[in-house]
């Protein structure tokens, strides 16, 4: 081998030792790059034992070069890289093998396409082995440098690596069990910090001893309602039972989407019955086009405050050809349901996020519909996923945001993920490792979220799961989504 060329790749692959990752040691400083590497080649060297039918010299050599190219870009969390860092990581992963000499140039290339393609077990069980490391760090530092949402994502994160062998079950499972105790013996303590800080404030900028705001303060938490939708087949079945279930979960209201045959007095008399509020109800426009009055009428009927424009096709959205008469039908709708005492909302998703000349497609219809007509109910998911911070968006509208969607996703954008709301009929064209999650097991930044939504003068939120995801049904999505937020107090 060229003694140059190795000395030049060894002095750039030295950075790796001084690029620092979010993450921290037990003892309190950031772990590097290259630490993070060394314990996962060792942990690849420890269980060669586990996969004897494997190369276990070529997972220990990935796991050795698999962030080469964060010698140049530096460590970028996997959930927030974007497809744009990837091709700068890539990249740099091209820059630092030019030093190399072949035939180590060759091999070393050979072993990132493969690394790539995650075809092979060496590679499938090289990508659940850097989850794990990853989330055995988390456990091993301090959890109060944890990020907001990587309480979720510790007990899901890197799931579906780790299904490629029961060994890495296993392990899995072993770390979720330490993340869980370490989650459960923290709400005590940084509850009783976070009380005795707020008193002391409270104190020290009032001049009083009367804590009396600073009661009002925790209990700012707002009722919880579920989108029927995430249970719909459940619903079908029997409305009823179902709602039964809604509120053993701790929902404190639900909003409809379809009544699925059943009269509106008698909805009203079951969620009379089971303790529901019956807060909303999404309607396609359409069907409050056609017959504005009976429809609208009918949700008042169950006692619903607010009625929802829950999708609209194509050619209804900002930009096509039908969207100057969707902001007519909707003042049309609005009207209407503003007679009956029902407040209309407008729900999105990620296509009202691209711009006509400059503004965002949803903003246009918050502009050209007069606020006592038309409401917000931002969707969350698809506010992050149309590319934009769900919490600052929330507080764009402060005053006219009375319920937010609660919704949380795992993965990327794929051109096919109106599949999972049953909206497109198609095939996917591709596969997407993109899904919905119960909130707070994702990627959404859920404390950000439940404030904006106070501080935007929000009356409920919604939690809706589009479809069921990490193995569990739809009944157990929406038990995990409301368990999450009684854990922080909602």
């Amino acid at each position: 081998m060229d003694i140059a060329s190795l000395l030049g790749f060894l002095h750039a692959a030295e950075r790796l030792k001084c690029s620092e990752r979010h993450c921290s040691t037990s003892s309190g400083r950031r772990e590097s790059v290259a630490e993070h590497s060394w314990r996962l080649a060792l942990t690849a060297e420890l269980i060669r034992g586990e996969f004897p039918e494997l190369d276990m010299d070529r997972v220990v050599e990935m796991c050795l070069f698999h962030d080469l190219g964060e010698a140049v870009t530096g460590d970028i969390p996997t959930f927030v890289k974007t497809d744009s860092d990837r091709k700068v990581e890539s990249g740099a992963v091209n820059s630092l093998l030019s030093l190399l000499g072949e035939p180590e140039r060759s091999r070393a290339a050979a072993l990132f396409a493969e690394m790539e393609a995650l075809e092979t077990p060496e590679a499938k069980l090289y990508k659940a082995l850097d989850k794990l490391e990853a989330l055995i760090q988390h456990n091993e530092a301090d959890i109060s440098e944890w990020l907001p949402n990587e309480y979720s994502l510790q007990l899901c994160y890197g799931d579906a690596e780790c299904g490629f062998s029961d060994f890495t079950k296993r392990l899995r499972e072993a770390v979720r069990l330490e993340s869980e105790e370490k989650i459960n013996a923290f709400p005590k303590i940084s509850r009783k910090r976070l009380k005795f800080s707020q008193v002391c404030d409270t104190i020290l900028t009032s001049g009083s001893t009367d804590i009396s705001i600073f009661m009002e303060e925790i209990k700012m938490a707002l009722p919880v309602a579920l989108q029927l939708y995430s249970i719909r087949d459940e619903v079908q079945k029997d409305m009823k039972a179902a709602l039964v279930k809604v509120k053993e979960m701790g929902y404190a209201g639900v909003e409809f989407a379809g009544l699925y045959g059943n009269s509106p007095a008698d909805i009203k008399a079951m969620c009379a019955e089971v303790g529901l509020n019956p807060i909303s109800a999404h309607v396609p426009i359409d069907e409050m086009v056609k017959d504005p009055e009976g429809t609208i009428a009918a949700y008042a009927e169950i006692g619903c405050k607010f009625i929802v424009v829950p999708y609209v096709i194509e050619e209804r959205r900002p930009g096509g050809s039908k969207f100057d008469q969707t902001i007519e039908d909707i003042k049309n709708i609005g009207a209407v349901a503003k007679k009956h005492g029902l407040t209309l909302l407008y729900h999105n998703h990620d296509f009202e996020f691209v711009k006509i000349d400059g503004t965002y497609g949803l903003d246009l219809i918050y502009e050209r519909v007069p606020a006592d007509l038309l409401q917000t109910e931002i969707d969350t998911c698809w506010a992050n996923v149309g590319g934009v911070d769900p919490s600052a968006y929330l507080l764009k509208y402060t005053g006219r945001a009375p319920v937010v969607h609660l919704k949380d996703f795992s993965g990327e954008k794929s051109d096919d993920m109106y599949e999972l709301i049953g909206i497109e009929k198609k095939a996917p064209t591709r596969p997407s490792n993109f899904e919905f999650r119960p909130f707070g097991f994702g990627y959404q930044n859920v404390p950000n979220i439940l404030d904006a939504a106070v501080k935007a003068g929000a009356g409920w939120v919604v939690v809706e799961q589009d479809q069921p995801s990490m193995g569990k049904t739809p009944l157990e999505c929406a038990a995990m989504s409301r368990a999450y937020l009684k854990l922080l107090g909602w």
